[in-house]
């Protein structure tokens, strides 16, 4: 593609339209300050550019430090691949500023798709230091073509701490200069318990540069991660993006986090690394045994690194999903061990390659360090930097002599570190022991908050440290929301920080913790909740446990959002046990609360037995303590589980809802239980006119409240009362209701519960056509959410439709795709339902009367079931002694069918009643009992929309008719049914099956 306006300099060209840094044909991400800062220096090539001159040209009047410009600098260094000593392109000029003195062309038309490629990672200046490794280097590139073939690679990189698992990768990564290739880096951190969902995912999708690629995929393959990066979306995006992940489940995440990468490495080979998996959280886990599992073509490789000690001590589950993988063949390990003599000797050549090291002195080292990787470097800048390890008369030796080696040296790695740190000052072993309570990177302007200094000076100090220690790096910028802008820093190895952090004493500690957590407060004011698990440990260790409480709350909830409700469950339960730390007045509003909140995560989980329990407990505090309204809510929540879980403990625990409510001075919360109590009589059937009008008057409260919830829940069963009582345009619109309050409040339970309710309405009113669509579109979200029970109930509308259009083999195959879980209590019996009509139709008896003995057994027994479903059952009960040629059992049936009918006055259940009873008297050749039951079917439906019985009912008059050559009234009833099947044909559409199976079944001519 040709550019305009580009300055080039080799192998790297500047678009200057476009702002993108290109290396060939890859885009190197930069930010725009560091982009910024890279071309003036490229437009003012050979020229000095003084420090002044470069941060008025960048920042304009805004004061920015020294230090921070050296960040972005040091940036452009290691992306260019250019080091200060020996400068291909950034010059240093001693204190006065840069020259750019790499040659530089403006070039009008240069193409970036050319063949240069370089590296997308570079080594650091010490990789010619890098030795040995030579079998799992190999063994590590043998995978990588593997993966490059399509067939994807998990490698496991087993080492202690310090034992160069990082310089492996990096390594590694170098031999990939020549190969295409897309890296992508995260890191786990430190945490108790279980850390943050997806880190070093979410961490290193955000490093990616090319924001407009890495949207365009995640919109097309991984919405529900999109969602996690809202950096990436303007402001009317994001309604469209939560609409699409609206009932979202953990296992919907995991599979687009699998598909998404698949789709990354189908641009470009990915190699993703994830290092420190031994802090890993529960859902990264997840994701990457459901990525080794997955058998789709990937150019991928995936490196993870851990320590297998620390991951035994903790008993932590990477260890068994490594076993899995291994188990299957799907991941391999590479252990990095300890340098051998050779390799230490190999390394001591290339370091000090222009003077001989005597073979003794290596000896020595390899002793007293193991050949520990990290030992031996530091062992060896601390005896030069001590002066003992000197060069005299062309070869290195010891002052003192051998001996006195093996006497002066620590011995581990931690003596070490305290005798390195020794040798810094006390305000930088101060700098640095602050920074270790922060964690393994931190802002300069934190450190300055917690020293009580100015950032200016800290800074200084951050700087002077990495010239002169081996521990402290700087590693960018960090920018808060509040505006704070200072450079950032790191420790090299996590094993500086715990030295560190370990010479902390306890009050101090508990000082600084609490100082870093009130500054990161402060940064980062309304989006704390960013780092709320960040915050929530300084609060914890600082001893505030108010706000440690609040901070693990909101953790969980982010958790919860990223649909990772095992790291949600196990901030609250850190969140628990420290209620009894907080002072006595505020312990029993946390417990309550807290546990209403692990309950609503039961809920997602549909662990029905776990939320009963959780509420239970909230309900026996609340009454210990005299908690009424809480005891109250307590129990309306805790019908909704048992609903699910012990049904014929729901009504029970309804009806001491209300009573508990009585003297309540809250009228809303009186209103709401006596409407609770009301919803699951009526949702068993247990029908009362006073029951009817509390969820009414339930509804009209939580509306007038603008309470979303409960009014969701009441829209719901006034969905249900509608479709009882045969009013289906009534039940259209509470159950659009139900789904625009579900969109309202991101909330995908009840979205579904309003896009299924709609079918049924729909169903009804005979919209066949969009039933199919609204099914199509229900089905479609639960299978992405791998949501079984919603997947189950919109296969059952499918089901239900087939039946209704005659296709009773389509009825049966569709049953077997909906074939629910034993403990869906709503879906069973309904998937029984439709089975045993479809049999029933198709003649096959035994199985039909199977299922309906079945659900007839449940009853007998107390179970609970819906008035709709009691009615089906019943229908379908005469309808099979009918064809059995039983009409006395049959009667009975239709009898029972019109008693259950009557009381919500349902106008369908109450014609198709009326219609078996007719047919049972043509049965027995009761012609005038025939022609009155008929009368009464024709009576019910007469202006009433009920399409799907009003055919019936006017077939079944017809042939009554007909059998007594009343000819032309049969030629009105064939007329009117009809005209009602073909109204309901051509509501689907013309290439639609079922029309074709509607119109084929039944005598009607289509257009006529």
């Amino acid at each position: 593609m040709t550019r305009q306006h580009h300055l080039f300099f080799p192998p790297f060209q500047l678009d200057l339209v476009n702002e993108k840094l290109f290396c060939g044909a890859q885009h190197i991400p930069l930010r725009p300050k560091a982009l910024a800062v890279l071309r003036y220096l490229a437009e003012h090539a050979q020229s000095l550019v003084t420090k002044e001159e470069l941060l008025e040209a960048v920042w304009r009047r805004s004061y920015v430090s020294e230090g921070l410009l050296r960040g972005y600098i040091r940036e452009l260094r290691a992306v260019l691949g250019d080091e200060a000593q020996a400068p291909r392109f950034i010059e240093t000029a001693s204190r006065r500023g840069y020259r750019f003195i790499a040659p530089v062309t403006s070039a009008s038309a240069v193409s970036s798709g050319g063949d240069q490629r370089e590296p997308a990672f570079r080594a650091t200046s010490d990789g010619q230091l890098w030795v040995g490794r030579e079998a799992q280097l190999r063994r590590l590139q043998e995978l990588w073509l593997t993966a490059q073939g399509g067939r994807r690679q998990i490698v496991f990189l087993t080492g202690e701490a310090g034992s160069g698992k990082t310089t492996f990768i990096e390594m590694f990564l170098e031999t990939l200069a020549r190969d295409e290739h897309r890296l992508m880096w995260g890191q786990c951190i430190e945490h108790y318990g279980a850390g943050e969902a997806f880190l070093p995912l979410l961490e290193a999708l955000g490093r990616e540069g090319d924001a407009s690629r890495l949207k365009a995929a995640l919109s097309a393959c991984a919405p529900t991660w999109l969602s996690q990066l809202p950096r990436l979306l303007a402001a009317e995006e994001r309604e469209e993006v939560q609409r699409q992940v609206l009932g979202a489940t953990r296992e919907r995440m995991l599979r687009e986090g699998c598909e998404l990468l698949e789709a990354l490495s189908a641009e470009a080979p990915l190699v993703l690394v994830l290092e420190d998996m031994h802090w890993s959280d529960y859902a990264t886990l997840d994701l990457l045994a459901a990525l080794g599992r997955r058998r789709e073509r990937a150019a991928l490789l995936v490196i993870v690194s851990y320590r297998a000690s620390d991951a035994a001590l903790r008993d932590h589950p990477l260890q068994r999903v490594r076993q899995e993988l291994q188990a299957r063949r799907l991941c391999a390990e590479l252990p990095i061990d300890a340098f051998s003599r050779k390799e230490l000797r190999a390394y001591l050549v290339r370091r000090f390659s222009q003077v001989p090291f005597l073979e003794e002195i290596a000896r020595i080292i390899h002793r007293r360090t193991g050949g520990h990787p990290l030992f031996v470097v530091n062992l060896i800048d601390y005896l030069l930097a001590d002066g003992r390890l000197r060069q005299t008369e062309g070869e290195w030796s010891i002052e003192g002599g051998v001996e006195d080696l093996e006497r002066g040296v620590p011995d581990d790695i931690r003596e070490l570190i305290e005798h390195q740190l020794e040798r810094l000052s006390t305000r930088e072993q101060q700098a640095l022991g602050v920074a270790s309570a922060a964690g393994m990177e931190c802002s300069a302007a934190l450190l300055a908050a917690a020293l009580e200094e100015d950032p200016l000076a800290v800074e200084a100090c951050c700087e002077a440290l990495v010239r002169r220690s081996p521990m402290w790096a700087a590693s960018g910028i960090a920018e808060w929301p509040d505006g704070t802008v200072a450079g950032n820093y790191a420790f090299r190895h996590a094993l500086f920080a715990e030295v560190l952090y370990q010479r902390l004493t306890p009050a101090y500690r508990i000082a600084l913790h609490r100082c870093l957590g009130k500054r990161l407060e402060l940064a980062f004011g309304e989006r704390s909740g960013e780092i709320a698990a960040e915050l929530a440990r300084h609060f914890e260790e600082g001893r505030d446990f108010s706000k440690a409480l609040g901070y693990l709350r909101l953790a969980a909830e982010q958790s919860s959002r990223r649909f990772a409700n095992r790291e949600a469950l196990n901030y609250l339960g850190r969140a628990l046990a420290l209620v009894d730390r907080q002072p006595a007045e505020a312990r029993i509003d946390s417990r309550l609360s807290l546990m209403e909140q692990r309950a609503l995560v039961h809920r997602v989980l549909s662990d029905w037995p776990c939320m009963v329990e959780d509420l239970e407990g909230l309900v026996a505090l609340a009454g210990a303590e005299g908690r009424r309204e809480q005891e109250v809510g307590g129990l309306i929540a805790l019908t909704l589980a048992l609903f699910h879980s012990d049904p014929l403990r729901c009504i029970a625990t309804a009806d001491l809802a209300v009573e508990r409510s009585r003297d309540l001075a809250a009228d809303r919360l009186r209103t709401y239980a006596v409407a609770n109590q009301a919803l699951f009589r009526l949702a068993f059937g247990l029908c009362r006119e006073e029951d009817r009008v509390a969820v009414v008057h339930g509804a009209e409260v939580a509306r007038s409240a603008q309470d979303a919830m409960p009014l969701a829940l009441y829209c719901t069963l006034q969905t249900v009362m509608d479709l009882d009582q045969a009013d289906y345009p009534g039940a259209l619109r509470s159950a659009q209701e139900v789904l625009r309050l579900g969109s309202a409040m991101g909330d995908g339970f009840n979205y579904m519960s309003g896009q299924y309710y709609s079918a049924w309405a729909l169903l009804h009113l005979g919209r066949w056509g969009e039933v199919r669509r609204i099914q199509a579109a229900g089905l479609t979200a639960a299978e992405q959410n791998d949501s079984p029970m919603p997947r189950s109930l919109f296969h059952l509308v499918a089901a239900a439709l087939s039946l209704e259009a005659l296709d009773y083999r389509s009825a049966l195959t569709l049953c077997r795709s909906a074939t629910p879980r034993p403990s869906d209590a709503y879906a069973v019996p309904l998937f029984v339902l439709l089975r045993s009509r479809a049999h029933l139709a198709l003649g096959r008896y035994h199985e039909a009367i199977c299922c309906l003995e079945y659900l007839a057994q449940m009853t007998e027994a107390g179970e609970l079931l819906s008035l709709r479903n009691r009615m089906m059952l019943r229908e379908s009960l005469g309808e099979y002694w009918l064809a059995m040629g039983k009409p006395a059992q049959a009667y009975t049936e239709a009898e029972r069918l019109l008693e259950l009918a009557a009381t919500p006055g349902d106008r369908h259940f109450l014609a198709l009643g009326h219609r078996l009873l007719a047919r049972i008297a043509i049965a027995e050749q009761d012609r005038n009992e025939a022609e009155c039951q008929l009368s009464q079917a024709l009576a019910v439906i007469e202006g009433a929309v009920v399409p799907l019985a009003a055919w019936r009912v006017y077939f079944t008059a017809a042939e009554l008719n007909e059998g007594q050559e009343r000819t032309a009234e049969a030629s009105v009833y064939w007329n009117r049914g009809a005209a009602v099947v073909r109204a309901l044909a051509d509501s689907l559409e013309e290439t639609d099956p079922l029309r074709r199976s509607l119109l084929t079944a039944l005598p009607v001519q289509e257009g006529a």
